[in-house]
C-alpha cells in the first residue's frame, strides 16, 4: 500500500463518518492547513537527525530496486557530520544487495568514497569518514543510495541494526523500511484517525485552533495517532478529500508510540 492509499483509507474513513450523519461538511475543505504535534517527544529527541529506509511494494523476481538511505536537515546547533557508520538487515531469501553504493550526487559525494561490506548474511555494512573531502551537508537528502535485487517472492524488513554519526553525535531517529512483492502492503500500521471535526460548533466553543476567533473552515481539524508498538515517519504523506490534496507532510515528520498530530483548517 502506498502512502497515497493510506490517505485515501483516512478520507474514505471520514466520508463514511459524514454519511452516517455523525458530522456534516467537507472534511479540511479548506485553503491553508497548520499541523501541531501533541505529545511531543522531549527537545533532545526532536533534535535527532531522522533518517529512513523506504518502502516499495509491487516488486517482481529479479527487479533491481535504488534503496535510497534518506536523512533530514541538521540544525545548525548540531556538529558536523565527518563520519557514519550504518548496518541494514535483510531477509536474503527475497533481496540480496550489490556491493557497491551511489554516492553521485548524494550527501556522502563529499567524503568522496564509501566502504561496503557485508559482515554476515542478511547485513550490509556501510562505513565513511571525511578523509580528504568535507562534511556532510546540514541538509535533507540521501546519504547514499544502494542497489538490491529481488531474488524471491515475500517481502523483505530493512532494518537499522546499527547506526551512527561521528561517535553518536547528533542522533539519529530511524524509521526502517520494506521491499516486498505483494501489491499492497501497510507500511504505517499504527495510524489511525483519531478525530475529525468538520463542522466546529458556535461561538467560543468552536473556536478549535486557539486562535481567538471561531471559522468555519480554519477549526475544522483531522488528528492522526501512532497506536502501534514503533515510531513512525510521515514525512511525504499526504491529506486529501474531494477537492483535492490539502496538507502534505514534510521530511522528518515523525510520530512516536501514542503521539498525535492535528492538522487544521488554518488560523494562527
Amino acid at each position: 500500500m502506498t502512502d497515497d492509499t493510506l490517505f485515501l483509507r483516512f478520507g474514505a474513513l471520514a466520508r463514511r463518518v459524514v454519511r452516517s450523519g455523525l458530522l456534516r461538511g467537507a472534511l479540511l475543505a479548506v485553503p491553508l492547513l497548520v499541523a501541531v504535534l501533541l505529545g511531543a517527544p522531549s527537545a533532545r529527541a526532536q533534535a535527532d537527525v531522522p533518517v529512513s529506509l523506504p518502502n516499495r511494494a509491487g516488486l517482481a523476481v529479479d527487479d533491481t530496486v535504488d534503496v535510497p538511505v534518506r536523512v533530514g536537515a541538521a540544525l545548525p546547533e548540531m556538529p558536523e557530520v565527518r563520519a557514519f557508520d550504518v548496518r541494514i538487515g535483510y531477509d536474503p531469501a527475497v533481496v540480496s544487495f550489490v556491493d557497491t553504493v551511489v554516492t553521485e550526487g548524494t550527501l556522502a559525494e563529499a567524503f568522496g568514497s564509501v566502504q561496503v561490506g557485508v559482515p554476515e548474511a542478511g547485513q550490509i555494512r556501510l562505513a565513511a569518514a571525511e578523509g580528504d573531502g568535507a562534511p556532510l551537508p546540514g541538509e535533507s537528502g540521501s546519504l547514499v543510495v544502494l542497489e538490491a535485487v529481488v531474488q524471491g517472492e515475500g517481502r523483505s524488513s530493512l532494518t537499522f541494526d546499527f547506526f551512527q554519526f561521528n561517535e553518536g553525535d547528533p542522533a539519529a531517529a530511524l524509521t526502517d523500511g520494506v521491499l516486498t512483492t505483494d501489491e499492497e502492503f501497510d507500511p504505517a500500521p499504527g495510524v489511525v484517525v483519531n478525530e475529525i471535526l468538520s463542522d466546529p460548533p458556535s461561538g467560543g466553543a468552536g473556536d478549535a485552533n486557539g486562535d481567538g476567533t471561531r471559522d468555519p473552515e480554519d477549526d475544522e481539524f483531522v488528528e492522526i495517532a501512532n497506536n502501534g508498538d514503533a515510531p513512525i515517519d510521515l514525512g511525504g504523506y499526504r491529506l486529501s478529500d474531494s477537492e483535492g490534496r490539502r496538507h502534505v507532510f514534510p521530511e522528518g515528520t515523525r510520530l512516536t508510540v501514542g503521539q498525535g498530530v492535528v492538522v487544521f483548517g488554518g488560523g494562527s
